[in-house]
């Protein structure tokens, strides 16, 4: 009886265990975006100087992820398509892509309670309009 008791309570010990790290692992990640955030910055892009074409960008914020591609057509942003998003709540984000287009720009104002992925979105946009990779 008494081995029955010990291999119970190990097998309860263990899922805590892991649990334990799950969410160390969890905060870790959650705070080294926290800074990412914090000191993310965005280059102007003479959006105008660029070639015709579709740019493909990419970035990775920690636990927010999100891929496109980009159309420039005539010196203007034409089309942003969001190829990837890899969010938590973000979704709400994905319009920002609408306002970059409307604006021209890439910095434009985060979408209230998604600004991790509104900005992993726009750093994304701007990689693939930086890299100028077709």
């Amino acid at each position: 009886m008494r081995k029955t008791k010990k291999i119970l309570l190990i097998a309860g010990i263990i899922p805590l265990v892991i649990l334990f790290i799950a969410a160390g692992s969890f905060i870790s990640t959650a705070n080294k975006m926290t800074d990412k955030l914090e000191n993310l910055k965005f280059e102007t892009i003479n959006i105008k100087e660029l070639p015709n074409g579709k740019y493909l960008g990419e970035y990775d914020m920690g636990l927010v992820y999100a891929k496109v591609e980009v159309e420039i057509a005539n010196g203007r942003i034409n089309k942003i398509e969001l190829l990837q998003h890899d969010n938590m709540k973000g979704e709400p984000a994905e319009i920002i892509t609408a306002d970059i287009i409307v604006e021209q720009k890439i910095d434009v104002d985060a979408i209230s309670g998604a600004t991790a992925s509104s900005q992993t979105i726009k750093k994304a946009v701007e990689t693939a309009l930086l890299n100028q990779t077709h």
